[in-house]
């Protein structure tokens, strides 16, 4: 058997990379070399220490099987991600208008182009589903930070019986939303008399809605006036609302086209909300609103405005002069995978199926047809996709 060792902070690919004080650098150098042993008939294990900044999927192959890879020992950190690190002094105060009073003098804002140039920022939070993968996440103190939201997670909201949620008004349709956020409408949307001269899902072609009331109607509580102060403060183009519409168990993420004063009600994107298409939301529905610049007012909170590329964090108590921010990556695929791996197979006996693979799902771990193989000890994390996938392979 052979050990290897490998060091992200002090390692070197020129070294013999056997043993702990003359480790290798990188991970795909140690990995070429583990495979060579194998192929030689060698038990390997691979000893990784500190943290390994990826910018494609490491991928394991039938080539990897039957080898070790672990952190170096006990208490020594190993963690493989897909994040760059902004250190806190490259941001400066900043004390933008919209920002709650609380939030003054607290939050600071860096341009994107200026600390990590080339950084895909993704379609953002609007229009999310489960496998949208391209949104930014921002970390520090090695915790999730937290889009911009109301209420916040956790708040007992006046007018709501759910902790962290506002409430929705039953579902109804708006026939000529205004053509953006915060644009008050100038007329009703029909002639109906039961909802503020709206048309509520009963009245409506299969139960359509795509608005629901923050205030006035039934159900609807918990927002305290703040659509209303939020138009006041400007634009919020990249509103978007979290809710649970139709059943406690299915939420959907929905871009909001307008916030419309005169109904007090948020008109949806039809275009991006299928779900309360079908399921129309139900009176009293749990949601909070989010990524919006004007509700950063919590240690932990970042807002990004997507179209200049600034960055707004409220960096979370203990945070350092010394410290970073880390700021998730976009992943590429691997190159060195059988073509079999990356594309749609056919058995006999069954429909063609897509593997999960990093072509379709950006991922930071890739097995494939890997057997007998140990992952002990290394954390995986902090990247936009998924962390590990496990393809047609045993005894992992």
């Amino acid at each position: 058997s052979v050990a290897y060792f490998v060091s992200a902070d002090d390692g070197d690919d020129s070294a013999s990379g056997a043993h702990q004080n003359a480790p290798w650098k990188t991970l795909p150098h140690a990995q070429a070399m583990a495979r060579e042993a194998i192929h030689q008939g060698k038990h390997v294990t691979v000893n990784l220490q500190g943290t390994f900044r990826l910018n494609q999927t490491l991928a394991f192959d039938s080539r990897d099987s039957g080898s070790v890879w672990k952190a170096a020992g006990p208490g020594t950190p190993a963690q493989i991600t897909a994040s760059v690190d902004i250190p806190l002094k490259s941001f400066q105060p900043v004390d933008d208008p919209r920002l709650p009073t609380a939030a003054r003098g607290k939050v600071i804002s860096a341009k994107l182009s200026d600390v990590a140039p080339g950084l895909a920022v993704g379609g953002g939070f609007a229009g999310w589903t489960y496998r949208e993968l391209d949104r930014l996440e921002v970390f520090a103190a090695n915790k999730t930070m937290t889009l911009a939201r109301f209420p916040n997670s956790g708040a007992v909201v006046p007018g709501s019986v759910f902790v962290g949620y506002a409430t929705a008004s039953e579902g109804f349709h708006v026939a000529e939303p205004p053509k953006s956020t915060s644009q008050q409408a100038t007329r009703s949307a029909c002639s109906c008399p039961l909802r503020f001269g709206l048309c509520p899902t009963a009245c409506m072609p299969n139960g359509k809605a795509n608005a629901v009331s923050w205030a006035g109607a039934p159900g609807a509580g918990g927002m305290d006036g703040r659509p209303e102060r939020w138009a006041s403060m400007g634009p919020t183009p990249q509103l978007a609302v979290h809710g649970a519409w139709r059943f406690e168990w299915a939420d959907q993420m929905i871009n909001v086209a307008a916030i419309n004063l005169t109904n007090r009600t948020f008109v949806f994107d039809e275009q991006k909300s299928a779900a309360v298409h079908y399921w129309p939301p139900q009176l009293g529905a749990p949601y909070y609103v989010l990524d919006l610049l004007q509700e950063l007012d919590t240690p932990g909170e970042w807002w990004l405005d997507r179209a200049s590329g600034e960055l707004f964090v409220w960096p979370p108590e203990g945070l350092e002069v010394d410290d970073s921010i880390q700021l998730s990556t976009a992943l590429a695929a691997p190159t060195d995978l059988p073509q079999e791996t990356l594309g749609a197979s056919t058995t006999a006996t069954s429909e063609p199926t897509q593997h999960l693979s990093a072509t379709s799902e950006p991922t930071l771990v890739l097995m494939d047809s890997v057997t007998d193989f140990d992952w002990s000890g290394i954390a995986i994390g902090r990247s936009r996709g998924v962390g590990m996938i496990l393809n047609n392979c045993s005894n992992v």
